[in-house]
């Protein structure tokens, strides 16, 4: 397993009729990041089956998917080969006993060039 930064976000809020993310706190976690199998992509909403995806295998469920409505947050994020991805779909396999683990499927944010830093 590998280290990475996630960036885990607050709850986001509308300012003036403009949606606000949220804050972010960074946390460390240990992963192994790998291509993404053709029958976890078909499971994803359509708008992100032809992004660049990527799968997170981690031992217990550190990862979270975003959460809409009123109290909602975004996903997780985090830069992997040079782009950032947000978590969509996290299955928790962790109560397993053999090979328990958390599997996490992220799709890469597509960002304008004044994008810089997320």
């Amino acid at each position: 397993a590998n280290d990475y930064t996630i960036r885990r976000y607050t709850q986001g809020e509308y300012v003036d009729g403009e949606w606000v993310e949220g804050s972010f706190t960074e946390i460390e976690i240990k992963a192994n990041i790998q291509a993404t199998k053709y029958s976890m992509i078909m499971q994803l909403p359509e708008s992100d089956r032809t992004k660049k995806s990527c799968t997170v295998i981690t031992e217990a469920p550190v990862l979270r998917a975003k959460k809409e409505g009123d109290s909602g947050y975004g996903g997780d994020r985090f830069i992997w080969q040079g782009d950032w991805f947000e978590v969509r779909q996290v299955k928790d396999f962790s109560d397993q006993k053999i090979l328990p683990n958390c599997e996490s499927v992220a799709v890469r944010i597509e960002l304008t060039p004044d994008e810089v830093d997320l």
